[in-house]
């Protein structure tokens, strides 16, 4: 019985507190690549930022590596311009250790 109604209970406030993040308060992951295949520059982040704010009131992403297509080197100027807070990924020396062979620790 406790079950059904902290059950009940949930479903009645999950569309009140999906509403308190509706605008502004959630995070989007971002690609490094456009549709065709090639990597994206600063204008086209910007693009990405301007569509993300505009539609959801969002000023967070985060990227899967600070590496791939430059990430960083393009990414982050176009966040400091549209006021973007960006989480990066970071895989430290992972290429380079699969290559030489050397196992990493987990």
């Amino acid at each position: 019985m406790r079950a059904a109604v902290v059950a009940s209970l949930a479903l009645t406030a999950a569309p009140a507190a999906l509403a308190d993040y509706s605008k502004g308060n959630l995070g989007f992951a971002l690609g490094t690549k456009k549709a065709a295949g090639s990597c994206k520059y600063q204008a086209d982040y910007e693009a990405d930022f301007d569509a993300i704010s505009t539609q959801s009131g969002s000023k967070l992403v985060r990227g899967y590596a600070a590496s791939d297509c430059n990430n960083a080197q393009y990414i982050l100027p176009a966040a400091k311009s549209k006021g973007f807070q960006v989480i990066l990924g970071v895989w430290p020396g992972m290429w380079e250790t699969q290559r030489k062979g050397v196992r990493t620790r987990r």
